[in-house]
């Protein structure tokens, strides 16, 4: 009786989680982020802008810095956009890859390599969970040409 009446003492908790989003499944938000992520690769992979457009937040920036060391700051729709009517890109010679995910609360941090010919990149993107799923609110990325 003790255990019913102690875990009935909870309910209006769980209840209050449910309702705002709120969750400690870290296995789930992470595979979400993760998710997002695989959206952000398909996009330049398949040169679609839609996926693009699924995985980053409409305000949200590119920042990275030129090869005469100049900041580029890039509003995403301009970046996305860019990628309508282009090639997509032969998978056997691009490797995307996450090397890490860290989740906290309601925001999330991705480092991703992406391998490509010529060119190797490495890209920090900070996600926030907006309305229920994550996006990606900013991108910083450094490049070296091989």
């Amino acid at each position: 009786m003790r255990k019913l009446l102690l875990g009935a003492a909870f309910l209006p908790l769980i209840a209050l989680v449910a309702a705002t989003g709120i969750r400690g499944d870290r296995t789930s938000d992470r595979e979400e982020v993760e998710a997002a992520v695989e959206n952000y690769f398909a996009g330049m992979m398949e040169a679609n802008p839609d996926y693009l457009r699924e995985a980053f937040h409409p305000d949200s920036r590119l920042i990275g810095v030129d090869q005469d060391g100049d900041v580029m700051i890039i509003p995403f729709e301009r970046w996305a956009s860019s990628w309508e009517g282009r090639e997509p890109r032969d998978a056997s010679s691009h490797t995307n890859r996450i090397v890490n995910i860290d989740v906290q609360g309601m925001a999330a941090s991705v480092k991703t390599e992406l391998t490509w010919p010529g060119v190797h990149y490495v890209d920090y993107l900070s996600l926030l969970r907006i309305n229920g799923e994550w996006q990606i609110v900013n991108k910083i990325w450094t490049e070296e040409r091989r």
